[in-house]
């Protein structure tokens, strides 16, 4: 078999995420590459850990097809060394390495972790650009280190026509949904480890034209995960239910009002600073319309150990109150009225960042009516987005 050094190198960074030297599972050790040379000129390398098996496909000359599995680590580094075209050849359990002016032979070895057959529940088709965006968004809710397992990364819920990535460390959820093309149902979640290298190659796919897409299918134990010529082959923690975030949203708020992402960000960034040593994170926001003046949110901290403490008013673009009646929601801009919350600054301070950095963006924030409800997070330039986070009740 003869390929391009080059293309072998870019195939062998491309699963690099799913190979290590240290071993992701007792019974797993992933520093291995799985070459399979076939009869129509093409080689597929195969990458897999615990979590996640990674494949991709190059082109080559090849007089017959057969395969190989070597230490990963030990083939990248021969294969970096190599320029130009590269010779490789299998005898026996030794595979020759070899270009114009140089020659290595390892030995090949039996043993790879088995690539699962999925049983399919659902499948869809969805613009790249728009998944790498969403999983970026709701992905921040998503503890690195689980504490359930239902809670240690991204959920993803394939219903008729859209696909909807969910996550949650049960003080704040992130949920968005986009539409896509496909057929049948499914649900799963993946670990927060794969959801990143899924955002990643999203964004690889999207370079390509705002055209492009990715395609997501749900199998009984794994999401297989295809943006050609590369696939993901995750592993899913089935749930019996996706988690119904249409129960989670309030009905009812108190207040609602929309601000600029980057002024806010400033203002709890400075909330942050004062609380830094404080053993209380939260920071009081308040969301206040006035009829007869200008309409404000205004974010407090206050630090007892330090005894400092600040107040930034941020002027709002709109502010709206309402209530729940039998003819549905109204809305009373005629009277003063004011609300407010204290959350943990750092945690709303991440959600909010991840909606925009350009100058007009805006964010919407509702404060409920109930102390046991949760802040509502919205943003009009992300329609389909929505993020939940539990007040501090004091």
């Amino acid at each position: 078999m003869r390929c391009s050094a080059k293309d072998l190198k870019k195939a062998l960074d491309t699963i690099g995420p799913a190979v290590s030297k240290a071993p992701h599972d007792e019974k797993i050790e992933s520093d291995f590459v799985r070459v399979v040379v076939n009869s129509d000129h093409t080689v597929d390398l195969y990458g897999a850990s615990a979590d996640i098996i990674i494949t991709t496909r190059i082109g080559c000359t090849a007089d017959k097809p057969f395969e190989f599995i070597v230490k990963a680590t030990q083939f990248k580094n021969i294969v970096s060394r190599l320029p130009g075209e590269i010779s490789i050849v299998k005898r026996y359990n030794e595979v020759s390495i070899k270009s114009s002016r140089s020659e290595y032979v390892i030995n090949s070895i039996d043993i790879f972790p088995d690539i699962p057959k999925l049983t399919t529940k659902g499948s869809v088709t969805a613009n790249a650009g728009i998944a790498e965006g969403i999983l970026k968004r709701v992905k921040i809710c998503a503890l690195p280190k689980p504490t359930k397992p239902e809670l240690h990364g991204v959920m993803i819920h394939i219903g008729n026509e859209f696909i909807e990535f969910c996550a949650t460390d049960a003080v704040r959820v992130a949920y968005e949904w986009t539409e896509a093309a496909g057929e049948n149902r499914g649900a799963g979640t993946i670990s927060l480890s794969a959801a990143k290298l899924i955002e990643k190659f999203c964004k690889d796919a999207s370079k390509k034209g705002k055209d492009a897409v990715v395609h997501f299918t749900i199998g009984k134990r794994y999401l297989l995960f295809v943006a050609y010529p590369h696939f993901i082959l995750a592993k899913l923690i089935e749930k019996d239910r996706f988690l119904d975030i249409g129960k989670l949203v309030p009905k009812t708020f108190s207040v609602s009002g929309t601000v600029s992402v980057n002024e806010i960000i400033s203002s709890l960034n400075q909330a942050e600073n004062i609380l830094r040593d404080s053993v209380d994170p939260g920071a009081v926001i308040n969301i206040m319309h006035n009829p007869d003046g200008q309409s404000s949110l205004t974010v407090e901290a206050k630090n007892e150990y330090s005894r400092s403490k600040m107040t930034e008013s941020i002027d709002a673009v709109t502010v709206t109150g309402k209530t729940d009646t039998k003819s549905g929601v109204e809305q009373h801009n005629e009277r003063l009225y004011s609300s407010e919350v204290k959350v943990n600054a750092g945690i709303i301070k991440d959600m909010i960042s991840v909606l925009g950095d350009q100058k007009d963006s805006t964010v919407t924030i509702s404060l409920p009516d109930h102390p046991a409800l949760p802040v509502v997070i919205e943003s009009p330039k992300h329609k389909n987005y929505r993020g939940l986070i539990m007040g501090m009740i004091e």
